[in-house]
């Protein structure tokens, strides 16, 4: 039964590309650990971000602003009395 891999591995170029923003701005995210730590670290030095790493990043950060945008809705909410 074959491993599952990941399919692709993101470079910082790469990251910046699919949220289309710069790369210093994806080097700031990580700095702010609002990007994951790269699961993979090349022989030179580089790092590399799993296509799942990536993928599980994004739907939690989703779930997050979903809660967040639902606690904020139902806190403003003005009650009927």
């Amino acid at each position: 039964m074959p491993l599952d891999r990941p399919k692709k591995f993101y470079a910082k170029n790469e990251l910046a590309r699919r949220y289309a923003t710069t790369v210093r701005s994806v080097e700031r995210w990580i700095a702010a650990k609002r990007l994951p730590e790269p699961d993979l670290e090349l022989p030179n030095g580089r790092k590399r971000w799993s296509d799942e790493l990536i993928e599980r990043h994004e739907k939690a950060s989703t779930a997050s602003v979903a809660a967040l945008k639902k606690k904020s809705h139902h806190v403003n909410t003005p009650s009927a009395a």
